[in-house]
């Protein structure tokens, strides 16, 4: 008796590669709005650093 392969669908490996590409950049997204969000506040206590030693030498 020969095996039985189970063959996907094109249709489902079409949505299974859609779901892992969102997915993926669903993280990258998220990954990068933490970055630049910490680089933000990183320059913004920095710049108010800076003003208060300008202002009070």
């Amino acid at each position: 008796m020969p095996k039985r392969r189970r063959v996907v669908s094109e249709i489902v490996a079409s949505l299974m590669l859609l779901l892992i590409v969102s997915a993926l950049g669903t993280a990258l997204n998220s990954y990068t709005l933490t970055i630049t969000q910490g680089q933000h506040d990183d320059l913004t206590s920095e710049m108010s650093r800076a003003e208060q030693t300008s202002i009070n030498p």
